[in-house]
């Protein structure tokens, strides 16, 4: 392919030797740093139980069922991607919690691994490559969400085996002949699986076929990736549509009685996201020592500067790239372009966060391609060579910058939970153990709630209409209400106020005294 032109190395074997060595660092360094930042603690955002207990479900062979609930309902509000890892790796080895947090650590360094054999082949470079190895291993928001139950370090991994898939595709062989093409297309198809953002690397796939004018591979690919999506796709249309496109239709997914938004509200987002990308997302996902201090105050120009400049720098290495370029740019592309869809109160890195790596590469090599063009233009082009191992040293000279943050890690890993869920895990302990067989309790985070209760939980409805509240109650059975604070505003909007204005239909069962008290009520069916 034109975009292809693989430039061969004068030394093969030293170059082998350079290579295995730099893996060797980096995965000795990455079990090293990650013994020492591991946190078994359960994440209190609930999300990752969610994806735990449903991959307990499928491993468990009841199928992709909510079993927090009595109804056992299909689920169709995350994909099914991630819980199928947790599935598998449940029936190879363990379903324990631990077990099923580390697969996501094994999953980050062998991601790091790829990245680093296709940054090699795209740079022809293994000090550019380790550089960027080096501080994906390193880098505090990676590793905190490799040992979090969560779907970004499965995505990561998978899209970096896809890209590295699409680089080592023959298509000059027969299509039909062509088993990484279709291990390609069924990787693609996973991804998507695991978050819809998997989109945009069908897209740039898609895109890098174009260029490169391979019409029979691209035909090939869209009509796979259609068929082996479809089966899901036609799961959730007869199931009412996937819960979380609708979401992107809402002004506010958390406030849905906003309503949805219009032409002039989509624009305004759009906009608003881009901003914030720049200026904060992109900076403090990439680098440890870029902090963002509170998402509530608005962008200072001091942050956007610093955010351009160091996007400006990801974009001309992008640019600079000889190979490639069209797979790699289009990824990026196409996966900002669906996050900056997306509602603003998404905000934060984990949805960055499967791109950091390839950031973190286009960052790396804009710096290398800014000194080389200012080692030609003073006229050191013998100097030109040697310019990546200099990048090295400075990079190794950067490494204590990036050492707070793993500390605050470690420091994290060994602090025990916060008194205000301490309490809500206490008081589900209490239902476990005081409660009949099958009872159903309301609360504001049920997927927590059922792990340490097992029973069952489901949430309340967000509704400023406290009739309708209690009706909603009435209509799912519910036994018992947790009052919280666990400081959600949904709490003391919706909750709180019912069960003051509402006495008698609700009793003080249990409480945990520790401040700040958490309260279980007894709801009084009629």
């Amino acid at each position: 392919m034109n975009d292809d032109n693989q430039i061969s190395h004068p030394n093969k074997r030293a170059s082998l030797a350079v290579t295995l060595i730099y893996l060797g660092i980096i995965i000795v360094s990455f079990f090293y740093v990650y013994n020492r930042i591991f946190d078994g603690k359960i994440n209190l955002n609930g999300d990752n139980v969610s994806y735990y207990l449903l991959g307990q479900a499928l491993a468990t062979g009841q199928g992709y069922v909510n079993t927090t609930s009595r109804a056992k309902q299909p689920h169709r509000h995350f994909p099914v991607g991630y819980p199928l890892v947790v599935a598998a790796a449940s029936k190879a080895y363990s379903s324990e919690i631990i077990f099923i947090k580390r697969v996501n650590g094994f999953l980050l360094i062998s991601a790091v691994v790829i990245l680093f054999l296709l940054l090699k082949s795209i740079t022809q470079n293994n000090h550019i490559s380790f550089i960027v190895a080096l501080f994906c291993i390193l880098n505090s928001n990676l590793l905190n969400y490799s040992y979090i139950m969560m779907s970004e370090i499965s995505f990561l991994f998978f899209s970096i085996l896809a890209l590295w898939m699409a680089t080592k595709v023959n298509f000059d062989k027969p299509i039909v002949k062509n088993g990484l093409f279709f291990m390609l297309i069924l990787c693609v198809v996973f991804v998507f699986h695991i978050k819809m953002t998997g989109l945009a690397l069908f897209l740039a796939i898609a895109t890098y076929l174009l260029i490169n004018k391979e019409k029979k591979y691209l035909l090939a690919f869209g009509l796979g990736f259609i068929v082996c999506s479809l089966p899901w796709y036609l799961r959730s249309r007869s199931l009412g549509g996937n819960s979380h496109m609708k979401s992107l239709l809402l002004k506010n997914p958390y406030e849905p009685e906003l309503g949805a938004i219009g032409i002039a509200d989509f624009i305004e987002r759009v906009v608003s996201n881009i901003g914030r990308y720049i200026a904060r997302e992109i900076p403090s996902s990439t680098f440890n020592y870029v902090n963002i201090t509170s998402y509530s105050e608005a962008l200072s120009w001091g942050e956007f500067l610093v955010g351009a400049s160091i996007v400006s720098v990801m974009l001309l290495g992008l640019y600079k790239m000889k190979i490639y370029r069209s797979l790699i740019g289009s990824y990026l592309f196409f996966f900002l372009g669906i996050l900056v869809l997306w509602p603003e109160v998404w905000y934060g890195i984990r949805f960055i966060l499967p791109i950091v790596p390839l950031l973190l590469f286009a960052f790396v090599y804009g710096i290398e391609q800014l000194v080389t063009s200012l080692a030609q233009k003073v006229r050191f082009q013998k100097q030109v060579p040697y310019i990546p191992i200099a990048l090295l040293l400075g990079a190794l000279f950067l490494v204590p910058s990036y050492l707070e943050p793993l500390k605050a890690l470690e420091r994290a890993s060994k602090q025990p939970y916060p008194i205000s869920y301490a309490n809500y895990f206490k008081l589900a302990n209490w239902v476990n153990e005081n409660t009949p067989r099958g009872s159903l309790t309301c609360c504001r985070k049920p997927i927590l709630f059922s792990l340490y209760s097992n029973k069952y939980s489901v949430p309340y409805k967000n509704t400023l209409n406290q009739q309708e509240f209690i009706e909603d109650l009435e209509k799912k059975g519910v036994d018992y209400v947790v009052l919280d604070q666990l400081g959600y505003s949904s709490t003391a909007k919706y909750l709180y106020p019912t069960i003051k204005n509402n006495p008698e239909r609700f009793e003080v069962i249990a409480y945990m005294e520790e401040d700040p008290i958490t309260y279980l009520l007894k709801f009084k069916k009629k």
